[in-house]
Order: C-alpha cells, then sequence, then structure tokens
C-alpha cells in the first residue's frame, strides 16, 4: 500500500494527488487511512490546508507505517511555517523509506522556506531526492522550480529538461522550460518549447502563462508580427482573454472593467488616493525617506525577479516596502511610507508596495502582470532628469543641472509614450501589455503600489506563490 500510496504525494505539488485521485473513483470515506489520505489531497486542492492536516493524521494514525502520510503531513505543516513540526513529519517518513525520493524532496522545501541559513543544505537534499528518484518528474519540477527561484538559471533548465523528457507530451512542463530559457535570455530555445506546448496541449487549451510569455519573447526577438497573429489566436481561438493586449498570466476574470489607464475621474478613490500622495508635502516626505535609505543601505534592494528588462543596459531594482502575504509593512526602514500607506488603505484594498528603480539606459521590455484582478499606482519620486531635485540630481559639485534632458517613460496597451514627472501618479492595469524607456541620466524612483481591482468587494483570495517571492527569498536589508 505505501508504495502505491507514494504516488500521490503532494510535498510540493497537488498534480501527483491529483492524478491518484482520478484513479480512485470511490471518493468517500471508509473509514480506512488510504480514504484518509485520499480525502486531505482532494481538501488540500480545494484550499482547505486546516482539513487535510487533519485527514493526514487520521491517516497516519490507522497505519503509522506508510511514509506517504508523513511526506503529505509535512508539506500542509509547512505551510503554516511550522516548520519544526514539519521537519518532524519529514524525518517519519524518511525513517520509514530512507530512499523515498519525495521524503528528501519535501524536507528541502521546509528548509527552504526558512530563507538563506539552509538553503546549502536544501539543494544538496534536493539533489539527494532527484538522485533517487531519477524517473520521479515531479521531483525534478521541484528542484527547477527552486533553483528557478533562486536564479540559478542553467541549473533549473537542466532539471526542467529531464522533466520533459520524463513526460514529453505534458504541455504544462513545456512552458516551465521554455519560462526558464526566457530568464536566462536563451530566447530562440524560448520560444521553441513555448511553441511546442500550444501544439502539445491540444486539443485542450494552452495555459495563460505559456501563450502570454510565448508572445513576450517574440516581441523581444523583434518579430512583432507574429507576436500580434499569436496575441490574437489567443483570444479567438483559444479564448484566453478577451484583448490581445490584455493577457493576465496566471489570473483572469473577464467580468472586471478592462483598461490600460485608469484616471482620477474613475472614482473618488482613485481622486482621494492622488490627493494624498501627490501633496508636495508628501512627496518630498517620501523621496527623502528613500534616498536617506538608500545612501544608509546602499546594498538593500534586489534585483527585479521577472527578468524582463534588456540585460547589460541598466538594471531594474526593487525595495519592498509592504506585502500582504507577510508582516504588513517595514517600519523600522520606511516609517513615513508606511505612515502613508496605512492613510491609503482606508481608500483602496492594498496588495503591494515597494520603490521600483530604473536605472539610466534601461529598457523595460514588453510584458503583461500576473492577474487583472488588481490595478496599480506609479508615484513619481525621482524622473531621471538632469533637473531632478532629488539627490540622484545633483553633480559631483553638489550642484543642481540648469539643463532638463528627457527622463523615464512608460507605454502601456498601444498608447503613446508617457512621460514620468516628478510628483505626478499614473494608475495602470498591468495586466496588459507595457514597457518602460528610460532615456535619462539618474535612476527613476517611483513607489509602487498594487491594490484590488475596485471591481471587487474585497481582497482576492489566491496562493502566495503567483506574485513574487517571499522577504526571506530578497537580499533583505
Amino acid at each position: 500500500m505505501g508504495s502505491m500510496l507514494a504516488v500521490a504525494l503532494v510535498a510540493a505539488t497537488v498534480v501527483g494527488a491529483l492524478e491518484h485521485d482520478k484513479a480512485d473513483p470511490t471518493h468517500h470515506l471508509d473509514g480506512s487511512a488510504p480514504s484518509h489520505f485520499h480525502h486531505g489531497n482532494r481538501l488540500l486542492r480545494s484550499g482547505d490546508a486546516a482539513g487535510a492536516e487533519a485527514a493526514y493524521h487520521q491517516a497516519a494514525a490507522l497505519n503509522p507505517t506508510d511514509p506517504a502520510f508523513y511526506v503529505n503531513l509535512c508539506a500542509v505543516v509547512a505551510r503554516g511555517n511550522r516548520f519544526d513540526e514539519a521537519e518532524g513529519s519529514c524525518r517519519s517518513a524518511l525513517a520509514l523509506a530512507p530512499s523515498m525520493g519525495r521524503a528528501h524532496m519535501a524536507l528541502a522545501q521546509v528548509w527552504l522556506q526558512q530563507g538563506a541559513a539552509k538553503r546549502k543544505d536544501a539543494f544538496k537534499r534536493l539533489a539527494r531526492g532527484a538522485a533517487l528518484s531519477p524517473d520521479d518528474a515531479e521531483i525534478r519540477l521541484s528542484f527547477g522550480q527552486s533553483l528557478l527561484k533562486h536564479e540559478r538559471i542553467d541549473e533549473c533548465v537542466g532539471n526542467f529538461m529531464s522533466a520533459v523528457a520524463l513526460r514529453p507530451n505534458d504541455s504544462s512542463v513545456r512552458d516551465k522550460l521554455g519560462y526558464a530559457l526566457s530568464k536566462g535570455e536563451r530566447l530562440v530555445e524560448a520560444r521553441l518549447w513555448l511553441e511546442s506546448a500550444e501544439v502539445v496541449a491540444a486539443p485542450e487549451k494552452p495555459s495563460h502563462n505559456a501563450m502570454a510569455k510565448l508572445i513576450e519573447v517574440l516581441h523581444w526577438l523583434g518579430d512583432e508580427e507574429q507576436a500580434k497573429r499569436v496575441a490574437r489566436r489567443a483570444v479567438e481561438v483559444h479564448g484566453l482573454w478577451r484583448d490581445p493586449l490584455q493577457r493576465p498570466t496566471t489570473f483572469y476574470r473577464p467580468e472586471l472593467l478592462a483598461k490600460p489607464r485608469w484616471y482620477v475621474d474613475d472614482g473618488p478613490a482613485f481622486r482621494n488616493a492622488a490627493t494624498h500622495l501627490s501633496s508636495p508635502a508628501m512627496v518630498e516626505a517620501l523621496r527623502a525617506e528613500y534616498f536617506l535609505v538608500e545612501r544608509k543601505r546602499p546594498g538593500g534592494w534586489r534585483h527585479q525577479p521577472e527578468r524582463v528588462q534588456r540585460p547589460g543596459v541598466g538594471r531594474w531594482k526593487e525595495w519592498k516596502v509592504l506585502d500582504d502575504r507577510v508582516k504588513p509593512c517595514r517600519r523600522a526602514i520606511f516609517p513615513q511610507t508606511c505612515k502613508a500607506l496605512d492613510e491609503l488603505a482606508s481608500l483602496v484594498t492594498l496588495q503591494w508596495a515597494e520603490f521600483s528603480v530604473v536605472e539610466p539606459g534601461a529598457h523595460i521590455r514588453r510584458h503583461t502582470g500576473p492577474t487583472n484582478d488588481r490595478l496599480t499606482l506609479h508615484l513619481c519620486l525621482a524622473d531621471g532628469r538632469s533637473s531632478d531635485v532629488s539627490r540622484q540630481g545633483l553633480d559631483n559639485s553638489g550642484q543642481h543641472h540648469d539643463s532638463d534632458v528627457g527622463g523615464a517613460t512608460l507605454r502601456i496597451g498601444n498608447s503613446s509614450l508617457e512621460e514620468y514627472r516628478n510628483g505626478t501618479i499614473i494608475f495602470l492595469d498591468d495586466s496588459f501589455e507595457h514597457e518602460v524607456f528610460h532615456g535619462g541620466v539618474r535612476d527613476r524612483v517611483v513607489l509602487l503600489v498594487q491594490f484590488a481591482h475596485p471591481g471587487f468587494p474585497s481582497q482576492p483570495q489566491r496562493p502566495t506563490s503567483w506574485n513574487r517571492p517571499l522577504a526571506s527569498d530578497q537580499n533583505e536589508l
């Protein structure tokens, strides 16, 4: 029984569990350990982590010799950040089955969630799990995803290649490989694998992510006409989206009002938010706080993880301020900004805030965000022009420049380029295709805030993995 149930483990993904549940059509509780196990898998799939945990505990109580129960228990407990307890469950599985690759994989994932301290050991454990179970595509995928998250692109690609060899008819694996190749700037290869993901998916629809990334890669390769053809096909043939320019990669709600740019006239929340954030006193306070932190902690930023900027011509950097999945705001570092966000939270439902910094010469290439159930505002604190009054606008002598060369510009949808100007706010829906050019001489700095679409009555509920890595995954201040 243990070897049979091991197929259904969900240490890193519920895919295996779903496959096994399909092969188990009874779908009812008969009091046996396997029935509780499958019930736990179904609860986990539906988002009921607490119910799944209880079911796995019951399965393990009825049959304490099956390592599969402990592995799934380890995975679900780790989701609640109860790492010691999760590690104990993983080690119970390993005590029963030392050569069980997925048990090693689950333990590695527990360690990775705890930040940099155990990261080296976690990768060793993942490699061990892959070596013990060379024919297990899920382990290769888990290993690859973890490597991708930590920017180890070449190793990630190798693991995804192995997963494709094990699952040649799985379009989602090809999708992941194409995405990883694009992050490594291996764009021609990325195009081929993403195109093959669409072919292999037939007659089913390809994934939103695969098609969105394929269109981006085609743009980046300069094949504009093919990018447009694929975007139209995604809308007209596959029915993935309604607008070829609006291509959220993960969550799409067609009932929401869709337009690339939003304005203060679109409702009192927009007008009040703009009034609150763009007052001269507020802009100066936020600008001063950012540059003070930037001077004192010059290594406190991280590279923007999407890797959509053109390589070698200027970086795109992030200083995280707020993330609704973890601590509400980084008050010890950005007290004025957090205070401003507290007040903004009475107007809109906040999800994320950061200082987004683009260096001179940078080009953030055409791309789309993961969902259309949020909107984004950019409050420009430094537009990158040489006459910028921020610290970045001073020359080496400490004097302000008199000239006013061009700064950063934004294009969203099929609109014309729009200039960033100090103290101004731009509201946008980043699920529409957009790009940024920076032709100035100083960093462009905006306070970027994401908030729930006004068509949502409350905060959208979604997994924590879709948006950005958690705080422990970035270069902390």
